[in-house]
Order: C-alpha cells, then sequence, then structure tokens
C-alpha cells in the first residue's frame, strides 16, 4: 500500500494541511518540530565566540581554538559538557583543514568521508549521553525495516530492538557523489523511515505522533529532516542544515551553527527517553 507523505515545507501543501485540520492538532504537529532550549555553559560561549570573532587566518583561528577558557583543574566533565564538544569538533576539523593532503576538498569514497565528517561529528556531540542514546554504524539492520541495511541508527539504550530516535543514510563521500544519487538516497531514506515512525507508535501509545529525525549527508553538508506520523499518514519537514567545515571561514560559520546543532542534540535525547520510559512501562 503506498503511503502518503506530506512535505510540510511546501508552502501549498503547509497551507492546505491547515485548513484541513483542527487548530489543536497543527499545533500539536508544530510542536513536534521544535527544538528544546537549555541553558548553556559560560565556558561554552566564550570559545565559541572567540572563534567566531578571531581573524579568518588559520593561525588566528588555530590560537582560538586550541585555546582553552578553562583550565584542566578547572574542568568538570558534566559542567563543560557542551565545551568539550566544540572543542573536540573545532580540533578535528582544524587537524583536518591544516593536513597536507587538504581530505576535506579531495576525493574521497563514502565510507572514508562518514569517518572523517558524519561520524565523528555526530559520536563527539551524543558520547556524553550514551546512557540514553547509543549510535551504530555501517550495515546496520533492525527490526522496524528487516533485513534492510542503514548507515547509521541511533537506538534508545534498553529498547534497541523495538525503537529509533534517529536513521542516517550517506549519499556519497566528498566529490564523489551526484545529484541524482541524492535524490535518490534522500526518497528511499524517507521511505523506509516510515517503518521506524510505526514501529516507535507501537512502542510509544501515549504519543499520538510518533516520529523519527532523518539524516542525510550529501557533499559536506548535514540534512536533518523530521518524519512524524498523523494518522494514516506522515508529515516530512526539514529542520536544519549543517555546511561541514572545508576552510577557515566555514570554521567559523560553524560555530554559530553549533548552538543549533546541540538543541537538536538535546531534542533527540529527550525523543529517546520517551521509548526509554515507553518500554519501561509496557
Amino acid at each position: 500500500m503506498q503511503r502518503s507523505v506530506l512535505d510540510w515545507d511546501n508552502k501549498e501543501v503547509k497551507k492546505t494541511i491547515k485548513k484541513t485540520l483542527k487548530k489543536r492538532i497543527v499545533r500539536a504537529i508544530e510542536a513536534e518540530f521544535k527544538f528544546v532550549e537549555l541553558r548553556r555553559s559560560e565556558a561554552f560561549e566564550t570559545y565559541l565566540k572567540g572563534i567566531a570573532e578571531a581573524s579568518s587566518s588559520n593561525h588566528a583561528l588555530q590560537i582560538a581554538i586550541r585555546t582553552s577558557p578553562v583550565t584542566p583543574s578547572e574542568f568538570d566533565c558534566n559542567l563543560h559538557e557542551d565545551f568539550r564538544i566544540a572543542e573536540k569538533i573545532f580540533g578535528h576539523f582544524l587537524d583536518l583543514i591544516q593536513s597536507p593532503r587538504k581530505v576535506l576538498v579531495s576525493s574521497t569514497l563514502e565510507r572514508s568521508a562518514a569517518g572523517l565528517t558524519t561520524k565523528y561529528l555526530i559520536n563527539s556531540l551524543f558520547t556524553p549521553k550514551n546512557n540514553t542514546i547509543d549510535f551504530k554504524w555501517l550495515e546496520i539492520t533492525h527490526a522496524s525495516t528487516d533485513s534492510l541495511k542503514w548507515n547509521g541508527f541511533g537506538l534508545p539504550v534498553g529498547n534497541e530492538a523495538l525503537a529509533a530516535s534517529v536513521v542516517t543514510e550517506f549519499a556519497g563521500g566528498i566529490k564523489t557523489s551526484t545529484i541524482t544519487k541524492k535524490i535518490s538516497d534522500e526518497v528511499k531514506r524517507t521511505s523506509n523511515a516510515l517503518n521506524v515512525v510505526d514501529g516507535n507508535a507501537c512502542i510509544n501509545k501515549a504519543n499520538n505522533h510518533a516520529k523519527v529525525y532523518c539524516l542525510l549527508y550529501y557533499e559536506m553538508e548535514l540534512s536533518v529532516d523530521v518524519l512524524v506520523a498523523l494518522n494514516d499518514k506522515y508529515i516530512k519537514k526539514n529542520i536544519m542544515k549543517i555546511k561541514l567545515p572545508t576552510s577557515e571561514l566555514e570554521l567559523q560559520q560553524l560555530a554559530k551553527s553549533l548552538p543549533k546543532l546541540l538543541q537538536w542534540r538535546d531534542t533527540v535525547v529527550e525523543h529517546a527517553q520517551t521509548l526509554q520510559s515507553s518500554n519501561n512501562n509496557m
């Protein structure tokens, strides 16, 4: 049976949905698109400000990235979790930008590129929360999609076999893919993710709008959609696009995007917690 996916980013589709549904249902759907907002540490904000306001020269950025706002004796792994994530991500991409072969702008196959970019970024974000959500990579199968192999899954700890918060697809590597592959992989990802949403709905019956976050990598960009169940249909909305840095200027642009990326991380963690608690109540 063909299942209908409505694109919230299409203005006409969005207009039709709002005309057709009751306002309270529309508000409930829009709530599924929002990010949680948690307070960031002073060290995190100071660190990102230093990077954003530095000169775009390699040396100036190196100083900003390698300068910690807290001393080793002051560092607290819980209080400064956000700063440590930023320090790891910026240090990693600075190393790659400074590398002799310039791998981020060289032809690189899909799995190698994933290890340098998507996997490193996502693992850095979520490792401090690995008691709630666990990421598995490459040729991963899941009960909700039978024998289908995924590039990545974000699974709620304790309920990994039945539920998932994030699905990931890599549409090629660096300078090795085409827009045709991107479109094909995006359609395939969304179509297969419907089964994940259905699986989550079975687990979390208290949640009227089951969902999953869908990640797509293509040519140094991460695109994040959320796929939400609505009766016998599904609504898809893009909630974020992150340009992965290949230059000093793009590193500074990432400093402006990282707070939103962390907001998304915290939203995914909250989603995984609901799937954990649902499993405990079964």
